[in-house]
């Protein structure tokens, strides 16, 4: 274990399981996120886009029309072992190097060389990565959207009772405590 991963554990983060990278404190930490963010969520991610390569590919013709078909059933059959994933990631150092590595264990050897030819880890990273963060970002809106209700629903509980403004240190006018939640 990394000296990073244990002083993470150390204040409080949780490990969501024996294949997982992942590391959040708990207080920060929000199933949904956990899940978007997780390896098993990347790899999948990961196996979309190259599937939609393979498809493109097959459609410029580039690639036998049961190319696609047959990669995809593999792909489907077999989920991605994280566990594999990640020893092979240490051993060579590169993370989506040791995907395509585990992802063509389970292809048929004659499609084998069609998966990831001619792209980059870029390619492949990119569009899921901001996908996870627009993933992301549905959740922190939803989350956005019950806030807003919980401070008009304050605002209007104490649209009543009195305070009085400050502004640099110094006691002001009279306000709202309801308008001061709406401030």
């Amino acid at each position: 274990m990394s000296a990073v991963y244990i002083a993470a554990l150390e204040r409080g983060a949780r490990k969501l399981n024996t294949d997982e990278r992942l590391v959040m404190i708990k207080r920060y930490s929000k199933l949904e996120l956990d899940h978007i963010w997780s390896s098993k969520h990347k790899l999948a991610l990961w196996d979309e886009v190259e599937l939609a390569i393979i498809e493109a590919r097959v459609k410029l013709g580039r690639l036998p029309k049961n190319a696609f078909t047959r990669i995809r059933s593999a792909l489907e059959t077999h989920p991605p072992k994280i566990w594999w994933w990640l020893k092979r990631e240490k051993r060579i150092g590169h993370d989506l190097g040791a995907y395509t590595d585990e992802r063509r264990r389970r292809i048929p050897q004659k499609h084998q060389p069609d998966f990831h030819r001619d792209a980059t880890s870029f390619d492949v990273e990119d569009p899921a990565f901001t996908r996870m963060i627009l993933e992301s970002l549905e959740v922190v809106f939803k989350s956005i959207g019950k806030l807003r209700t919980a401070i008009r629903k304050q605002a209007k509980r104490h649209r009543f009772v009195p305070m009085l403004e400050r502004t640099h240190c110094r006691t002001a006018e009279l306000q709202s405590l309801g308008r001061r939640f709406l401030t």
